[in-house]
């Protein structure tokens, strides 16, 4: 796992020598004003880039996002998973923000400026995530962060709960059985 705007063909032949097989890139978003307000370092374009030249390598590749990072909106990952799925990845890590103690994101939350999605807003995107993805043939390999006390202890906001995946599968399988008994 790398960020987008590490990956060069030098890296990749170097990678490539020592026999490793699938690359993932923490991509976050596909929205420029999001990785530019979250200070991710890197451009849509730098995934774009990156995933072409890594499949082009004969790599596996897998993206990560988050969702509800600042200036995020349900929209946008939509967007980001639409985008991934353009991409040709074959797994997809799916981490909703956690606003942890002393952070930038727990400052703009304090001022006010910034509170993430809510945790009904978050599983309900995340079903649509697991679906579009499943429906891509798309492997979803994480979703939510690993059970932790420090997170836990340590969050001011976002979303955390170690069973986040089970709860978004309950709500497609809901939807499939009402979808059954319509009319």
């Amino acid at each position: 796992s790398t960020r987008p705007d590490c990956i060069d063909e030098q890296t990749l032949d170097i990678l490539k020598s020592y026999g490793m097989t699938a690359i993932e890139l923490g991509a976050q978003s596909m929205n420029d004003e999001v990785l530019s307000a979250n200070r991710r370092g890197h451009t849509a374009e730098d995934v774009r880039r990156a995933s072409h030249l890594i499949k082009q390598y004969g790599f596996e590749l897998g993206l990560q996002m988050m969702t509800g990072l600042y200036k995020d909106t349900p929209q946008y990952c939509i967007d980001t998973a639409r985008e991934f799925i353009e991409l040709g990845c074959a797994t997809v890590r799916i981490y909703p923000t956690v606003i942890l103690k002393n952070t930038e994101l727990c400052r703009l939350q304090s001022e006010g400026l910034y509170d993430s999605f809510t945790f009904e807003q978050t599983t309900q995107l995340c079903a649509k995530l697991l679906k579009m993805f499943g429906d891509a043939g798309i492997a979803v390999i994480r979703m939510g962060l690993h059970a932790s006390r420090d997170v836990e202890e340590n969050m001011t906001g976002g979303v955390y709960h170690p069973a986040l995946r089970e709860i978004a599968e309950s709500i497609l399988y809901l939807e499939k059985m009402n979808d059954m008994f319509v009319d």
